[in-house]
């Protein structure tokens, strides 16, 4: 099979995979760039790729952070946790929940302490939304 055959997600992965920055780039551009790294009459077979399954499986962690998550991108962009009442805790209980890997850890809702879930949390979403297929929603 020829890169030149492959849909539009497929020829995307494969084009990453050669290490080709795809954001925003037309199908034409990517087999221009694919083209100037290895000659057309590479044949590829069905085999060198991984089928495209999107989201891996629901987790729940996403549901239960969903409602945070523009507290966590302001947090992210301006260094700022939230005073909002009970948003903190929330961040707090759901980043232990999900996130915090150590069993002897508890919530300290401290002002010192609270700033720390933030940056924390963000992190392991991130890690998450990549693990269960969710690139394109990493903080």
């Amino acid at each position: 099979m020829n890169y030149r055959d492959l849909k539009w997600g497929e020829l995307k992965r494969f084009a990453k995979s050669q290490g080709i920055n795809t954001k925003g780039k037309k199908k034409d551009d990517i087999l221009q760039e694919l083209d100037n790294m290895t000659p057309v009459s590479n044949a590829l077979s069905s085999d060198d790729f991984i089928s495209f399954k999107g989201i891996k499986e629901e987790h729940p962690f996403f549901t239960e952070v969903e409602e945070y998550v523009p507290y966590l991108k302001a947090y992210n962009k301006i260094k700022a946790v939230s005073n909002k009442e009970g948003v903190s805790k929330a961040i707090a209980t759901i980043f232990m929940k999900y996130i915090e890997t150590d069993k002897n850890a508890v919530i300290n809702l401290a002002s010192c302490c609270i700033d720390k879930y933030y940056p924390r949390l963000t992190n392991g979403y991130n890690e998450m939304c990549i693990k269960y297929g969710r690139p394109g929603e990493c903080i």
